[in-house]
């Protein structure tokens, strides 16, 4: 195998630099009676400098170029962050017969007071992901008190229901109902749920209830209480 070669840098042999000190060398190599190119490179002291000069400049674009999509995510997380509704707490009903909501979307309130250990309730308005759990939920009154019994007998299920457009404002009058599937209570009053419910456009409106409902006439016997979305401080 025989090898010629030759540094093509400024100020040698005649050649020429593409970058001061940077040299580049042009060789060929014989293989077998056949002729390979061969092209290398060597740099001087200032050529190392430039070359991480040239290193810093290019990963500063990368970074800008890998930022630029990073803050879009951000700001798009940011934006989604309304559509996600929660109820720091799950409180009985206090008022009898209180009603929420308006026109065919209003929700008449049980007979007697409930009251609740707590519990909390989420709603994610653009998946439809719903999730609550209320604990110690028992009724506050009459022969009852202490225990989750409705005036039919003890409960045996509940159910989750958003009340959206309270006001009625962007339904004709009309608030829109949305109910989870029923859900067992046990006999010291803890229920959970979490599935999915079909969200419209209803309960976009920022005016938006959650209660707890059993079957006996439909009526509330819970409400979600401190409603907060992701935008709102503690």
């Amino acid at each position: 195998m025989a090898r010629s070669d030759a540094w093509l840098n400024k100020g040698e042999s005649g050649g020429r630099s593409v970058s001061p000190g940077v040299g580049l060398r042009l060789g060929v190599v014989f293989i077998a009676g056949r002729a390979y190119p061969v092209l290398s490179f060597r740099q001087s002291l200032e050529g190392v400098a430039i070359m991480k000069k040239l290193k810093r400049t290019l990963l500063a674009t990368l970074l800008g170029i890998s930022l630029a999509p990073a803050s879009a995510i951000l700001g798009s997380t940011s934006a989604q962050a309304d559509d996600v509704v929660r109820w720091k707490t799950i409180i009985g009903i206090i008022q009898p017969h209180n009603l929420v909501g308006s026109g065919t979307g209003q929700v008449t309130g049980g007979g007697s007071p409930w009251s609740a250990l707590g519990g909390e309730a989420t709603v994610n308005l653009r998946t439809g992901h719903i999730e609550f759990n209320v604990r110690g939920l028992v009724r506050a009154g009459g022969n009852a008190i202490g225990i989750p019994e409705s005036l039919l007998g003890p409960l045996t299920g509940v159910k989750g229901t958003l009340v959206c457009d309270t006001d009625g404002s962007a339904g004709g009058g009309n608030s829109t109902l949305v109910d989870t599937d029923l859900v067992p209570i046990s006999s010291t009053g803890n229920a959970r749920f979490s599935g999915f419910v079909a969200v419209p456009a209803a309960c976009l409106e920022p005016d938006i209830a959650f209660l707890v409902r059993i079957l006996d006439g439909g009526v509330w016997i819970a409400n979600g209480a401190v409603r907060q979305s992701d935008r709102d401080s503690d």
